[in-house]
């Protein structure tokens, strides 16, 4: 019997050492798991903090950077305008970013992070940097002076401060890419040329802005630019160049928008003004282009062929000059009384002109715009805009050193002799201009009878 009982005190102590074994391993399992889940929620904690500080830190910085942009006289404002600075890392590459940018106020978030539970264990800060610009559009075309569409990168990082390092491992940090544009709303101008890159608002540097001057010219042969019996003054006495309202006439690269300026003006005229002797014409040429000409002359040879009991063989004209030219004249009444028949060769020209082009000719030619004073023209202006003018190509004949050479025979015998032209033929035909007509614009124009 006490065998037994001895047997079975031992096994009462064995199950005991067992239990206390396994409870103290679920004791130490227990701690452990404790601490690994505190440790767990304290960093989830720290990193919902470090997020949350890193979101409204950046709302904070797009607040601060949309306000400042109203500002043009701030020092942020002048940064973003004149990429000035470490704020302009466009052409930086990069290797070489770090560090570079300018920092962002975010005051309020900073207070509002020391009132939350560890949120004073952190550092946060705020850069804003430009990380790309373009300053020409799509098609290449440059955009007026500073002007164009950048790429602004905001960057926010929320660290552990040093004494915090340790306990702390969480951090976040925030990117966000904004892209803004840099546009002008009064643009410096030039007169002395065209402009040589797009100009976003330029239409507000204009009194008068017509985008498609060129289009309103071409479509209506000028009426619209040049309205009948209307006249449009512009009247900016006492101004400046500086200060003076500016009129655009859009138009295309080569082409010129036309108006009847007042008063006529000769460095409104397209160059060259005019071409002398573009082409010279024989004896033959000229009796073949004047053939009234040439029947007056064969009518005084043949008499005095006559006269010296003669038959007419040949004759010729020498010593004569004659040649095409043009001119151009601003197309006004006024400016076309310095040669005879100008008006009408003007005339004659636009109603072929308007014919072919199954459109309806101007009647009357008066200058429609007149500048007050007329010394800030070229700065009131801008477009390729010229004096409408009239282009009359013509063809003359100087007679002052002519005379004809005939060849006649008599009793068998070849005989020459010359006669001159008659001081009254010398005269009239020296103040004779033939114009010269586009054949397409008046083969169908009843009445019409080329020389």
């Amino acid at each position: 019997m006490r065998t037994n009982h001895y047997a079975r005190s031992g096994v009462a102590m064995f199950s005991a050492i067992f239990v206390m074994i396994v409870i103290g391993l679920l004791a130490v399992q227990f701690h452990h798991m404790t601490r690994q889940a505190q440790s767990t929620a304290f960093r989830f904690q720290a990193s919902e903090i470090a997020r949350q500080l890193a979101e409204s830190a950046m709302d904070e910085a797009f607040l601060y950077i949309y306000n400042q942009s109203e500002k043009s006289s701030g020092e942020f404002f002048t940064k973003l305008r004149d990429r000035s600075g470490s704020i302009d890392c466009s052409t930086t590459s990069l290797d070489n970013l770090s560090g570079k940018g300018v920092d962002v106020k975010i005051d309020l978030t900073k207070a509002e992070a020391a009132t939350i539970l560890n949120g004073n264990k952190f550092d946060i800060s705020a850069k804003a940097r430009i990380i790309d610009f373009r300053s020409a559009d799509p098609d290449g075309r440059k955009y007026y002076d500073k002007e164009g569409v950048g790429t602004l990168e905001l960057k926010v990082s929320v660290t552990p401060k040093t004494a915090f390092k340790k306990q702390i491992k969480s951090a976040c940090h925030l990117t966000r890419h904004h892209d803004y544009k840099v546009v002008s709303i009064v643009t410096r101008r030039n007169n002395s040329g065209q402009r040589s890159e797009y100009v976003h608002n330029y239409v507000l540097d204009y009194a008068l802005f017509i985008r498609n001057g060129q289009r309103e010219f071409d479509t209506t042969l000028g009426l619209s630019l040049n309205p009948e019996k209307q006249q449009f003054v512009v009247d900016q006495t006492g101004l400046t160049n500086s200060n003076c309202g500016k009129i655009y006439l859009g138009n295309r690269t080569g082409k010129y928008v036309f108006l009847n300026i007042e008063p006529a003006r000769k460095d409104f005229l397209p160059a060259p003004v005019e071409k002398k002797k573009i082409v010279q014409a024989s004896s033959d040429e000229v009796f073949k282009l004047l053939p009234s000409f040439y029947s007056t002359v064969k009518s005084e040879v043949k008499k005095k062929v006559k006269d010296e009991g003669a038959s007419l063989k040949s004759f010729s004209m020498d010593g004569h000059k004659a040649f095409f030219e043009y001119s151009r004249y601003p197309i006004t009444n006024d400016a076309l009384t310095v040669k005879k028949n100008l008006q009408d060769f003007r005339d004659a020209t636009l109603a072929g002109e308007a014919k072919a082009a199954n459109k309806k000719a101007l009647l009357d030619f008066f200058p429609g715009v007149e500048f007050k004073p007329d010394t800030l023209l070229s700065a009131t202006l801008e477009g390729d805009i010229r004096q409408r003018f009239f282009h009359f190509g013509y063809f003359y004949v100087d007679l002052s050193s002519a005379y004809i050479k005939i060849k006649a025979e008599k009793h068998g015998k070849s005989k020459k002799f010359t006669i001159n032209f008659p001081a009254a033929t010398v005269n009239e035909m020296k103040n004779e201009l033939y114009p010269c007509f586009d054949y397409d614009h008046f083969k169908d124009v009843t009445g019409f009878k080329s020389t």
